[in-house]
Protein backbone atom coordinates (compact mmCIF):
# COMPACT_ATOMS: atom_id res chain seq x y z
CA UNK A 1 0.00 0.00 0.00
CA UNK A 2 1.57 2.81 -1.67
CA UNK A 3 1.15 6.32 -0.17
CA UNK A 4 0.96 9.34 -2.09
CA UNK A 5 0.81 12.24 0.70
CA UNK A 6 4.30 14.12 0.02
CA UNK A 7 5.72 16.78 2.52
CA UNK A 8 8.14 17.64 5.44
CA UNK A 9 7.58 19.58 8.87
CA UNK A 10 10.26 20.70 11.08
CA UNK A 11 8.31 21.89 14.50
CA UNK A 12 10.28 23.03 17.83
CA UNK A 13 8.67 23.81 21.12
CA UNK A 14 10.09 25.08 24.44
CA UNK A 15 8.02 25.10 27.96
CA UNK A 16 8.35 25.53 31.38
CA UNK A 17 6.09 24.72 34.28
CA UNK A 18 5.65 26.88 37.19
CA UNK A 19 8.41 28.98 37.78
CA UNK A 20 8.36 29.75 41.37
CA UNK A 21 8.97 34.04 42.02
CA UNK A 22 8.43 33.54 45.68
CA UNK A 23 5.34 35.84 47.09
CA UNK A 24 4.67 36.77 43.64
CA UNK A 25 3.62 33.40 42.54
CA UNK A 26 4.33 31.43 39.94
CA UNK A 27 4.46 31.79 36.17
CA UNK A 28 4.20 29.28 33.36
CA UNK A 29 5.27 29.06 29.38
CA UNK A 30 5.16 27.49 26.28
CA UNK A 31 6.11 28.37 22.68
CA UNK A 32 6.14 27.01 19.78
CA UNK A 33 7.12 27.15 16.04
CA UNK A 34 7.13 25.20 12.86
CA UNK A 35 7.14 25.32 8.94
CA UNK A 36 5.90 22.68 6.29
CA UNK A 37 8.39 22.10 3.68
CA UNK A 38 8.06 20.76 -0.08
CA UNK A 39 4.68 20.20 0.30
CA UNK A 40 3.03 18.23 -2.90
CA UNK A 41 0.07 15.90 -0.59
CA UNK A 42 -0.66 16.54 2.45
CA UNK A 43 -3.79 15.07 4.77
CA UNK A 44 -5.95 17.88 6.61
CA UNK A 45 -5.24 15.37 9.51
CA UNK A 46 -1.56 16.29 9.05
CA UNK A 47 -1.82 20.08 9.30
CA UNK A 48 -0.56 21.98 12.05
CA UNK A 49 -3.88 21.93 14.58
CA UNK A 50 -3.90 24.34 17.55
CA UNK A 51 -5.69 23.87 20.55
CA UNK A 52 -8.65 26.14 20.53
CA UNK A 53 -12.04 26.54 22.34
CA UNK A 54 -15.78 27.51 21.16
CA UNK A 55 -17.96 27.06 24.17
CA UNK A 56 -17.59 28.95 27.38
CA UNK A 57 -16.43 26.47 29.80
CA UNK A 58 -13.13 24.13 28.21
CA UNK A 59 -10.18 22.16 30.27
CA UNK A 60 -7.79 24.58 30.69
CA UNK A 61 -3.77 23.90 30.22
CA UNK A 62 -1.18 26.18 28.71
CA UNK A 63 -0.95 25.73 25.26
CA UNK A 64 -4.43 26.29 24.55
CA UNK A 65 -6.51 29.58 23.03
CA UNK A 66 -9.39 30.80 24.87
CA UNK A 67 -11.34 32.04 21.94
CA UNK A 68 -9.35 30.98 18.91
CA UNK A 69 -12.19 28.59 16.63
CA UNK A 70 -11.53 24.74 16.44
CA UNK A 71 -9.54 23.48 13.25
CA UNK A 72 -10.72 26.76 11.33
CA UNK A 73 -7.27 28.22 11.64
CA UNK A 74 -5.20 24.41 11.45
CA UNK A 75 -1.85 25.65 9.02
CA UNK A 76 -0.14 23.33 6.57
CA UNK A 77 2.26 26.50 6.29
CA UNK A 78 4.19 28.21 9.04
CA UNK A 79 3.57 29.25 12.33
CA UNK A 80 4.50 30.71 15.26
CA UNK A 81 3.17 30.38 18.73
CA UNK A 82 2.95 31.49 22.64
CA UNK A 83 1.08 31.45 25.28
CA UNK A 84 2.05 32.65 29.22
CA UNK A 85 0.10 32.33 32.67
CA UNK A 86 1.05 33.90 35.87
CA UNK A 87 -0.71 33.15 39.20
CA UNK A 88 -0.21 34.98 41.92
CA UNK A 89 -1.49 32.53 44.73
CA UNK A 90 -3.39 34.57 46.43
CA UNK A 91 -1.43 37.61 47.03
CA UNK A 92 -4.23 40.49 46.46
CA UNK A 93 -7.47 38.21 47.30
CA UNK A 94 -5.61 37.54 50.76
CA UNK A 95 -5.64 40.77 52.25
CA UNK A 96 -9.30 41.45 51.10
CA UNK A 97 -11.23 40.38 54.51
CA UNK A 98 -13.77 37.25 54.02
CA UNK A 99 -12.24 36.89 50.81
CA UNK A 100 -9.61 35.54 51.89
CA UNK A 101 -11.05 32.14 53.53
CA UNK A 102 -12.17 31.57 49.84
CA UNK A 103 -8.50 31.16 49.34
CA UNK A 104 -8.93 32.54 45.74
CA UNK A 105 -5.59 33.29 43.21
CA UNK A 106 -5.92 35.67 40.83
CA UNK A 107 -4.44 34.39 37.29
CA UNK A 108 -3.64 36.80 34.11
CA UNK A 109 -1.94 35.87 30.72
CA UNK A 110 -1.36 35.66 27.14
CA UNK A 111 -1.58 33.68 24.12
CA UNK A 112 -0.52 34.88 21.04
CA UNK A 113 -0.34 32.91 17.32
CA UNK A 114 0.71 34.40 13.83
CA UNK A 115 0.22 31.48 10.99
CA UNK A 116 0.09 33.04 6.67
CA UNK A 117 -3.94 33.12 7.16
CA UNK A 118 -4.11 34.45 10.99
CA UNK A 119 -1.54 37.78 11.66
CA UNK A 120 -1.02 38.46 14.94
CA UNK A 121 -4.29 36.83 17.12
CA UNK A 122 -3.47 37.59 20.88
CA UNK A 123 -5.87 37.07 23.86
CA UNK A 124 -4.63 38.78 27.06
CA UNK A 125 -7.23 37.53 30.00
CA UNK A 126 -7.52 37.81 33.69
CA UNK A 127 -9.32 35.79 36.11
CA UNK A 128 -9.20 33.96 39.45
CA UNK A 129 -8.93 30.30 40.85
CA UNK A 130 -10.82 28.24 43.00
CA UNK A 131 -9.19 24.84 43.44
CA UNK A 132 -8.99 23.25 40.21
CA UNK A 133 -11.83 25.63 38.81
CA UNK A 134 -11.15 28.99 37.20
CA UNK A 135 -13.18 31.86 35.68
CA UNK A 136 -11.48 34.11 33.32
CA UNK A 137 -12.56 37.00 31.08
CA UNK A 138 -10.58 37.78 27.72
CA UNK A 139 -10.05 40.11 25.07
CA UNK A 140 -8.81 39.29 21.38
CA UNK A 141 -7.01 41.64 19.55
CA UNK A 142 -6.43 40.62 15.72
CA UNK A 143 -3.53 43.26 13.90
CA UNK A 144 -3.70 45.20 16.88
CA UNK A 145 -7.35 45.83 16.65
CA UNK A 146 -9.99 44.36 19.40
CA UNK A 147 -11.94 41.78 17.88
CA UNK A 148 -13.92 40.03 20.58
CA UNK A 149 -14.31 39.15 24.32
CA UNK A 150 -15.87 37.51 27.04
CA UNK A 151 -15.77 35.03 29.93
CA UNK A 152 -14.64 31.53 30.22
CA UNK A 153 -14.60 28.66 32.61
CA UNK A 154 -12.17 26.46 33.14
CA UNK A 155 -11.18 23.17 34.44
CA UNK A 156 -7.63 22.79 35.22
CA UNK A 157 -6.42 19.17 34.18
Amino acid sequence: MGSDLSFKQLSLSASKSNILLGLYGKSSFWLGAGKFFDVKNINYTDYRHFSGNQSISYQSHINSFLFLNLYTFSTKGQYLEGHYQHNFSGLIMSKVPLIRKLKLQEIVGANYLNTEVLKNHTEVYTGLQYLNMVAQYGIVYSNGKKTESGFRLAFKL
